[in-house]
Protein backbone atom coordinates (compact mmCIF):
# COMPACT_ATOMS: atom_id res chain seq x y z
CA UNK A 1 0.00 0.00 0.00
CA UNK A 2 2.92 2.39 1.03
CA UNK A 3 4.45 1.87 -2.65
CA UNK A 4 0.77 3.02 -4.21
CA UNK A 5 1.27 6.06 -2.47
CA UNK A 6 5.03 6.50 -3.33
CA UNK A 7 4.09 6.81 -6.93
CA UNK A 8 0.94 8.39 -6.77
CA UNK A 9 3.11 11.00 -5.61
CA UNK A 10 5.89 10.62 -7.60
CA UNK A 11 3.28 11.07 -10.91
CA UNK A 12 1.80 13.69 -9.49
CA UNK A 13 5.00 15.62 -9.14
CA UNK A 14 5.95 15.06 -12.45
CA UNK A 15 2.87 16.50 -13.60
CA UNK A 16 3.14 18.90 -11.91
CA UNK A 17 6.69 19.94 -12.77
CA UNK A 18 5.37 19.29 -16.92
CA UNK A 19 2.27 21.59 -16.14
CA UNK A 20 4.86 24.67 -14.94
CA UNK A 21 6.78 24.03 -17.72
CA UNK A 22 4.00 24.33 -20.09
CA UNK A 23 2.56 27.49 -18.41
CA UNK A 24 5.90 29.00 -18.51
CA UNK A 25 6.57 28.57 -22.20
CA UNK A 26 2.83 29.94 -22.97
CA UNK A 27 3.64 33.44 -20.81
CA UNK A 28 6.81 33.40 -22.90
CA UNK A 29 5.73 33.02 -26.07
CA UNK A 30 2.89 35.51 -25.32
CA UNK A 31 5.62 38.33 -23.92
CA UNK A 32 7.27 37.75 -27.44
CA UNK A 33 3.95 37.99 -29.08
CA UNK A 34 2.88 41.22 -27.32
CA UNK A 35 6.67 43.01 -27.94
CA UNK A 36 6.35 42.05 -31.83
CA UNK A 37 2.81 43.61 -31.72
CA UNK A 38 4.38 46.65 -30.02
CA UNK A 39 7.22 47.11 -32.44
CA UNK A 40 4.50 46.64 -35.61
CA UNK A 41 2.48 49.52 -34.24
CA UNK A 42 5.40 51.94 -33.37
CA UNK A 43 5.97 51.35 -36.77
CA UNK A 44 2.72 52.20 -38.14
CA UNK A 45 2.77 54.98 -36.17
CA UNK A 46 6.35 56.19 -37.67
CA UNK A 47 4.71 55.66 -41.32
CA UNK A 48 1.50 57.90 -40.03
CA UNK A 49 3.70 60.51 -39.48
CA UNK A 50 5.84 60.85 -42.41
CA UNK A 51 2.56 60.21 -44.27
CA UNK A 52 1.45 63.74 -42.82
CA UNK A 53 4.65 65.09 -42.81
CA UNK A 54 4.29 64.65 -46.57
CA UNK A 55 1.11 66.14 -46.63
CA UNK A 56 1.84 69.14 -44.07
CA UNK A 57 5.35 70.17 -44.65
CA UNK A 58 5.29 70.49 -40.98
CA UNK A 59 8.45 69.15 -39.32
CA UNK A 60 7.88 65.21 -37.53
CA UNK A 61 9.29 64.64 -33.98
CA UNK A 62 10.64 60.48 -34.29
CA UNK A 63 12.36 58.79 -32.15
CA UNK A 64 15.79 59.11 -34.02
CA UNK A 65 15.39 62.67 -33.77
CA UNK A 66 14.06 63.13 -29.67
CA UNK A 67 17.86 60.68 -28.65
CA UNK A 68 19.88 62.67 -30.51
Amino acid sequence: MLDFWFYLVIAIGIYLLYYGYIAKKKYEFRGKEMEIQLKHKKLELEMKKLELKQLDNTPVITEQKKKA
